[in-house]
């Protein structure tokens, strides 16, 4: 069985208000073959970039692309920080690892879904998930931390 990959979204308000949300994401055929292609060629770069959209989506294993991707207002796609590796406790078992980013919004902008990339534009989608709707304001955070098993 495959252990789901775990998404922590937390928007943080100027006013020092604070909401998490945790959730699932999907991952999509190209984000498998992506693996595939990193385990076994080295043919790909890794995916550690994160995007965000103001649109809600259907997930599906068959998407190449985050509709509704953020641009503007601090919330382009960015470079994620890799860390919180958990190695196996046991033979052929789970390991897992964390990539981390915060987007600061600029002016007024909602965010429904995320996705991580192997590049800063175009580039493979590795998954993709809604999230809770956040509404943001200038200066507030979204700091997302999302966990990947493999």
């Amino acid at each position: 069985m495959r252990l789901p990959n775990i998404v922590t979204v937390t928007h943080v308000l100027p006013t020092g208000e604070t909401f998490h949300f945790i959730t699932k994401n999907i991952r999509t055929n190209a984000g498998a073959l992506l693996i595939a292609q990193a385990q076994g060629q080295a043919a790909q770069s890794p995916s550690n970039y994160i995007a965000c959209s103001a649109l809600t989506i259907v997930p599906s294993i068959g998407d190449l692309s985050l509709p509704g991707e953020i641009t503007i207002n601090g919330l382009a796609r960015q470079i994620s920080a890799f860390g919180g590796y958990i190695a196996p406790l046991i033979l052929d078992g789970a390991a897992s690892y964390v990539l981390s980013t915060t987007f600061t919004a600029t002016s007024p902008q909602v965010v429904n879904s995320i996705g991580c990339f192997n590049a800063s534009a175009n580039g493979v989608l590795l998954a993709e998930l809604n999230i809770a709707t956040q509404n943001l304001v200038a200066q507030s955070t979204l700091q997302i931390a999302w966990t990947f098993n493999v």
